[in-house]
């Protein structure tokens, strides 16, 4: 194993006393470029099976993450381990990694079969493990009727789901994927995300992927990791962190959401700034200036002069309206000017009213998050 140079590094050892089913495991990790922090003292635990997605803004340090995992880039401190075993400074190919990148990779000289089979070769698995390997892994993607053709012949999702048999064929612990569905258009993508996580549940296979689409990372995750500013800022499944987002930044990147600032004594009860009493689960609120988040799908719309029917509530007037399909956004405004957004269903009883119309706008308690008010 060899370090970078004028780097102290701590006496290595082989094994972590992890259970079996930890497939990956980063300690510390900080990365660097000049003066940039790329990396800053990142923590990370991945289980056997898991799809677990790196999520974040440009420059939050999702691929540089991967990256390290990968053996691409040299933390300069810190340590990763794979199975159980140190691979903090391991080349890539003693890591037990496939990786699969938007750009596919694939040899343009070499048909698909041959593409699949490359790493076996490399690995020099016999012809007849190869041919059995190869097949198999084409069968899983569904293009098996490929295997005499080029890169040059397929769709771009086809050439995707290739480079991905060609990082499943040898069986690798850890699946890495950087950005797969970058660059396909958005229907494509769609479809192949359904692809890839029942792949996933099928094969039971680990899988450590990167993306800045946040409804890709919801749709295909088992946790999302989102970061930011080199951190991660909150891990959890996709339910946890679009229900109870942590910080401003989890509410704001992961879904839209209405985030209204509120004078609370911490008893699980608010005022808001228009002078409405608004409720939420004191257990979850932190020390300090409130804020809550609730998020529009959450909203209902009730005509003005209807009762409350237990929900929180604020008077409002409906601004401006979009049909997104099956999704109609309502974009109202409330008495002090604050903006504030429903989701209904399209052709649902409310989803209709014409921008102009006062409204009551309700939501559940439960469905109110108190946050750390941000300063202004």
């Amino acid at each position: 194993m060899t370090h970078p140079a004028n780097m102290s590094v701590s006496p290595p050892t082989n094994t972590i006393d992890h259970s079996a089913a930890i497939k990956l495991q980063v300690e510390g990790l900080r990365k660097t470029y000049g003066p940039i922090v790329a990396l800053d003292s990142v923590d990370l635990k991945m289980v056997e099976g898991e799809f677990l997605t790196l999520l974040g803004p440009s420059g939050s340090g999702k691929s540089t993450l991967l990256w390290a995992v990968a053996g691409l880039n040299n933390p300069d401190s810190g340590r990763i381990w794979l199975d159980g075993r140190e691979a903090t400074y391991a080349p890539p190919q003693e890591r037990d990694i496939g990786m699969v990148f938007q750009n596919y990779a694939l040899f343009p000289h070499l048909s698909i079969a041959e593409n699949v089979a490359f790493p076996l070769k490399m690995r020099r698995k016999s012809g007849t493990d190869i041919g059995a390997a190869v097949k198999n892994a084409l069968n899983t993607v569904q293009l098996s009727h490929v295997g005499d053709r080029f890169p040059a012949e397929l769709s771009g999702g086809q050439q995707q789901r290739i480079a991905l048999a060609r990082a499943m064929v040898y069986e690798p612990s850890v699946i890495l994927m950087d950005e797969p569905l970058g660059a396909l258009d958005k229907k494509l993508r769609d479809h192949l995300q359904i692809e890839i996580k029942e792949l996933h549940e099928r094969l039971g296979v680990t899988i450590l992927y990167v993306t800045h689409d946040q409804e890709e990372a919801l749709v295909m995750s088992d946790r999302i990791c989102l970061m930011k500013d080199a951190r991660i800022e909150q891990i959890g499944t996709s339910d946890e962190i679009y229900r109870r987002p942590r910080t401003h930044f989890a509410a704001d990147f992961l879904g839209e959401s209405n985030i209204l600032p509120i004078e609370s004594d911490g008893a699980g009860v608010g005022r808001l700034s228009t002078g409405e009493v608004v409720r939420f689960d004191a257990g979850l609120a932190p020390e300090g200036p409130l804020s809550l988040m609730i998020r529009p799908d959450a909203v209902r719309i009730l005509d003005v002069g209807a009762g409350s029917e237990g929900l929180d509530c604020v008077m409002a007037k409906i601004e401006s309206r979009i049909m997104a399909g099956a999704i109609t956004k309502l974009f109202a405004t409330l008495s002090d000017g604050t903006r504030f957004q429903a989701n209904l269903l399209t052709g649902s009883t409310h989803a209709g009213v014409a921008p102009g119309v006062s409204v009551i706008l309700g939501w559940s308690s439960d469905a109110a998050v108190p946050l750390l008010r941000e300063s202004a």
